[in-house]
């Protein structure tokens, strides 16, 4: 039997561009990017504060790492089709059941949390399963193109959802963006590769005997605090980036310029770190984009001027575009496919969370110094140790198959 990473078959594609059209019109995209376009008209409507807005998103980033969780268990005993067209069913017909909402903050939180919990299907996390199982040596590219999806959704639903908004209303954009969130049903059911149930074996190679026991390992820790503290930081800058830029003078203009730079540099980093992953060792990569936000974040304290927040802001965000692909690929060389998807979840809550705890720390670094330059120092500091934390990963445990490790890697220099 050929090796799914030296397959000839041209099917496996499809499943990469089904989790490219999946990323684009899901969970992140449609609740981050759209929902603030309809907040504000909502809360004048019912009179709701700011608050509402914030409670919220936070319900939904709680619910949607609990229901990675679970999601992972629902993919090894059922397969990633079924489940996942299921949950992305709900989540698209929740999101539009907000166009019906009456002035109830009780209700929305609710419908905020089941968004949350079925949202976590519509991820890169299904697709990410299928490609561990479909893609080897070029993996990394794979995951990078499906999560390019994500950054091309983001670029454009901004935009799509204020002509929507101005056009028909929030209650009319929310029924559009729901429709538009179950467009990936069509791929899960028709363009997904199921993984291939052969790979089990791969257990054999992974201490234990529960995926419990995997989640106690060393190495389940030394890839879940990293992704956890880019999380926290690369969220807690860029959720307070515009009040921040506020604060010091900056125009409205030149926000404007400075937000699409960091879109574009998130939406650029995802396919080049995905090739790197595949030519490189994988926590020296994670090191170095790591390093990117290190460098943005100080540049961030020591300059005001718009030509160093630019460059600031392309640094920041081309570590944020990176997030999804190293993530799913750090997993699946350290994890055997028997436990990928639970394994993935687990460390998925870390970084579903981790941004509603860098979004809360920035907003207490302004309530208690009145400035969030603290919070920027701290988050520069998280990730320097992150930094070392990550490198402390040996050797991969499921290498690329009949392959030479790769350059800069243990497993090389121990050659």
């Amino acid at each position: 039997m050929l090796h799914p990473g030296r397959s000839s078959s041209l099917s496996r594609w499809w499943t990469v561009l089904a989790g490219a059209v999946g990323c684009a019109v899901g969970a992140g995209v449609l609740v981050i990017y759209t929902f603030g376009m309809f907040a504000s008209a909502m809360a004048t409507e019912f009179g709701w504060s700011r608050s509402v807005y914030a409670n919220s998103l936070t319900i939904f980033l709680i619910a949607s790492g609990t229901g990675s969780l679970v999601l992972g268990p629902l993919i090894d005993r059922f397969g990633v089709r079924r489940p996942c067209a299921a949950l992305v069913t709900v989540f698209g017909l929740s999101v539009a059941s907000l166009a019906f909402i009456p002035a109830s903050p009780s209700l929305l939180y609710v419908i905020f949390g089941v968004i949350g919990l079925s949202g976590s299907a519509a991820t890169a996390m299904p697709y990410a399963v299928a490609i561990r199982s479909l893609f080897d040596r070029d993996r990394g590219m794979a995951l990078g193109l499906v999560n390019l999806g994500s950054g091309l959704g983001s670029a454009v639903a901004p935009f799509c959802a204020s002509v929507v908004a101005g056009t028909v209303g929030w209650r009319g954009g929310f029924l559009g963006v729901g429709l538009a969130g179950l467009a990936p049903v069509f791929g899960l059911l028709f363009l997904l590769r199921e993984p291939d149930r052969a790979l089990h074996g791969e257990w054999t190679w992974s201490p234990g005997g529960s995926w419990l026991a995997q989640v106690s390992r060393p190495t389940f820790w030394l890839i879940a605090i990293p992704i956890a503290g880019i999380s926290i930081a690369t969220f807690g800058v860029l959720g307070t980036m515009v009040p921040l830029l506020r604060d010091r003078g900056i125009g409205a203009a030149s926000i404007a310029l400075i937000m699409s730079c960091t879109g574009v540099s998130s939406w650029v980093a995802r396919p080049i770190v995905g090739y790197t992953l595949d030519r490189f060792f994988g926590p020296f990569v994670t090191a170095t984009t790591f390093a990117s936000a290190i460098f943005g974040l100080l540049l961030l304290v020591a300059t005001d001027g718009v030509a160093g927040v630019v460059a600031a802001a392309i640094l920041i965000g081309f570590a944020l575009g990176s997030e999804g692909d190293l993530v799913t690929f750090l997993v699946s060389r350290y994890y055997g496919q028997a436990v990928y998807s639970r394994v993935l979840g687990a460390i998925w809550v870390t970084w579903a969370w981790g941004g509603g705890i860098g979004t809360f720390a920035a907003g207490a670094s302004y309530r208690a110094f009145g400035s969030y330059t603290p919070a920027l120092i701290v988050f520069a500091v998280l990730l320097s140790i992150c930094s070392i934390v990550v490198c402390r990963l040996g050797p991969y445990e499921y290498p690329p198959h009949a392959a030479e490790p790769p350059p800069f890697s243990p497993a090389r220099a121990k050659g």
